[in-house]
């Protein structure tokens, strides 16, 4: 049976090979949802089975969608779950898929555990974020309880308390332009954050 690795599985790759399966590369996530609805899918005799994202009920699913004229078929899972019953319906095992969880850290779809977290902001660190449709805001980090949230800052430093949010809520643009403010970052090397939490030299 062959197996392809690609960028994106869609219904049209799964019709016109069947017994092949399609698995991505790795998926982003951001705004607490995938930027890949499907991560892997097979045409079986009888059924086209796949591991996808379904929006509305905000979940990875194991679908399946017989030939025959029946409703095709979601069952909930978190994804290592969807994992694991798609391997044991189809027989195969899939290859290691990366997830990138923008805020949360880097794992394998097949496990959900945390290998590092290249965006783990720094209690009351001050970060600097683009926005598409408003440019680039200020913010400060409260981490409380193991749980990160952002709370916008004015021109003139304050925090907007009662803006306070959740950062999983950016885009994964907004996340990829992430920067740790300058007069900040001197506290810490001298260093800040830069795409996918690579370190880069602060502008002066």
């Amino acid at each position: 049976m062959q197996m392809l690795v690609q960028e994106r599985v869609t219904d049209s790759d799964m019709a016109s090979a069947p017994s092949t399966l399609f698995v991505v590369r790795e998926v982003e996530i951001a705004r607490m949802a995938p930027n890949r609805s499907r991560i892997a899918g097979i045409r079986l005799p009888g059924a086209i089975v796949s591991i996808d994202y379904h929006f509305g009920w905000k979940s990875w699913t194991l679908r399946t969608e017989p030939f025959e004229q029946r409703a095709t078929d979601y069952v909930r899972y978190t994804l290592p779950q969807a994992v694991a019953a798609f391997e044991k319906l189809v027989g195969l095992h899939l290859p290691d898929i990366r997830v990138i969880e923008y805020g949360v850290g880097l794992y394998s779809a097949a496990s959900s555990t945390i290998s590092e977290n290249p965006w783990a902001l720094r209690d009351g660190g001050t970060y600097e974020v683009r926005h598409p449709s408003n440019g680039c805001k200020r913010y400060s980090a409260k981490i409380r309880h193991d749980r990160c949230m952002v709370v916008p800052l004015a021109r003139n430093g304050e925090p907007i308390t009662d803006a306070e949010f959740d950062p999983r809520l950016w885009t994964i643009e907004e996340w990829k332009s992430l920067r740790e403010c300058p007069a900040a970052a001197q506290a810490q090397t001298g260093l800040s954050a830069g795409p996918l939490g690579l370190d880069t030299t602060a502008a002066n």
